[in-house]
């Protein structure tokens, strides 16, 4: 993946956790995300993480590589 994209998808990874947050907040009427937020915010980490670890080079790499016996 390029570099624009990547920072496009973390931008938006970042604002759909935030939204989901904030819907959970507001309809358990709490001032804080609560236990949600804990469960959410490092799922929205390991996806950013995910998305830049992403190497996108389409080398064809041989699978079916066989141990040679001397």
């Amino acid at each position: 993946m390029k570099a624009l994209t990547k920072i496009i998808l973390s931008i938006a990874i970042l604002c759909g956790g935030s939204m989901l947050v904030g819907a959970i907040r507001t309809a358990s009427g709490g001032s804080t995300g609560g236990l949600s937020a804990f469960v959410i915010m490092p799922a929205i980490i390991a996806g950013i993480a995910a998305i830049w670890r992403y190497n996108s080079n389409n080398k064809t790499e041989d699978t079916n590589k066989t141990l040679k016996k001397d």
